[in-house]
């Protein structure tokens, strides 16, 4: 598959977030926008939006392999505030891009990225939750804009609207 041009410009910053799981040790997956437009169809969006699995690790090694790949905190603090949220906001250095990483906790989000797919980009690799773990968080999150991209993604995957209904009921 090659990388549609509207993620052109998130590129490096992806590239940035595989090697952050790779240098931390610990698997992840890109979710979010990216994950809707290599799963269904393209669509505009500005940042990275991650999920890297917490268990073996903590926080500060996280934040310390972040650096490490290119990545500062957008925010003082950023330990604490990944401790309370789950979730580190950073800022891949190079591009200026957003890359939102939450940090998977829960028995949902390890088993996203334990069956997760790798997508091979051309020149780099992204590992993908399954389109059905996809659409589950973006249910979850359900915000227009998510409810677009169930949308988006039901209409690329045809039969996952029985799941979909299954998740519902």
């Amino acid at each position: 598959m090659q990388l549609p041009e509207l993620l052109q410009p998130l590129a490096r910053a992806m590239v940035a977030v595989e090697k952050l799981f790779e240098t931390s040790g610990q698997p992840g997956i890109i979710i979010g926008g990216i994950a809707v437009c290599l799963s269904a169809e393209p669509r505009n969006t500005v940042d990275v939006d991650a999920s890297i699995l917490l268990a073996g690790s903590s926080e500060p090694a996280i934040l310390a392999a972040a650096r490490t790949v290119g990545m500062e905190p957008r925010i003082t603090d950023a330990e604490k505030f990944a401790r309370t949220k789950n979730l580190f906001l950073l800022t891949h250095v190079e591009t200026g891009r957003d890359i939102d990483l939450s940090l998977a906790i829960l028995p949902f989000e390890e088993d996203a990225i334990r069956t997760c797919h790798r997508v091979d980009l051309g020149d780099f690799e992204v590992h993908l939750p399954t389109v059905e773990h996809l659409t589950v968080m973006k249910a979850v999150a359900a915000r227009p804009d998510d409810l677009a991209d169930i949308r988006r993604v039901l209409r690329a995957n045809p039969g996952l609207e029985h799941f979909t209904f299954a998740c519902s009921v």
